[in-house]
This record gives structure tokens, C-alpha cells and sequence, in this order.
């Protein structure tokens, strides 16, 4: 079963979201690296909170919300951003799962 993180880029000024990717790993050490290499995401550097989702069995812990300044591309202003992570399992799905049914 694989991991990954859905990672979630908000300007909290404009307060809308403007892109969301995902980042496939193995382990969180790979993904720290990957999101400082690929986003400018430093997990150490950047102020984080948890993120919490309610279930029927009760809250859980599925990721991290962490506060940083963007830059607009096309000014070059600086605003502030949250950069949700979220985490996920996967599996394969088998093509009879996913096959449209006929009519």
C-alpha cells in the first residue's frame, strides 16, 4: 500500500486556495526532503499545527497545517500563505472496480 500527501497551498489574504499536488513517499524523512526540494517546505522551520478530522470513532490526526509567506508571481509581493499537508494511504484498485457498468 503506498503513502502520500496531498499538499494544499491557501493565500489566507486573498483567502482562497490556488493549487493543490501530491507527494508519493515512503518514509517521512523522504517527504520532508522531497516538499524542501521540490516546494521550499521546511517541516522544521515553518510554524505548524496539527490538522484534525472528525469520524464516527472520533477526531484523528491526518496532517499539518504550516504558516509561511508566499510570493505573488506577478508582483513579487510577499503574502501570507498555509501550506495544509494531509496524509493518505492507497492501494490498487482492480479494473472491474473502476469499469463503467453498461446500460
Amino acid at each position: 500500500m503506498g503513502k502520500y500527501a496531498e499538499i494544499t497551498f491557501v493565500d489566507t489574504k486573498g483567502k482562497q486556495s490556488y493549487g493543490t499536488d501530491k507527494v508519493y513517499f515512503t518514509t517521512f524523512a523522504d517527504l520532508k526532503s522531497q516538499l524542501k526540494d521540490d516546494y521550499g517546505i521546511d517541516m522544521n522551520k515553518h510554524r505548524k499545527s496539527k490538522m484534525y478530522v472528525d469520524t464516527k470513532s472520533g477526531t484523528k490526526e491526518v496532517g499539518y497545517v504550516l504558516n509561511r509567506w508566499g510570493k505573488y508571481d506577478d508582483t513579487g509581493k510577499r503574502f501570507p500563505e498555509e501550506v495544509w499537508i494531509s496524509f493518505y494511504k492507497s492501494s490498487p484498485l482492480q479494473l472491474s472496480e473502476i469499469k463503467a457498468s453498461k446500460k
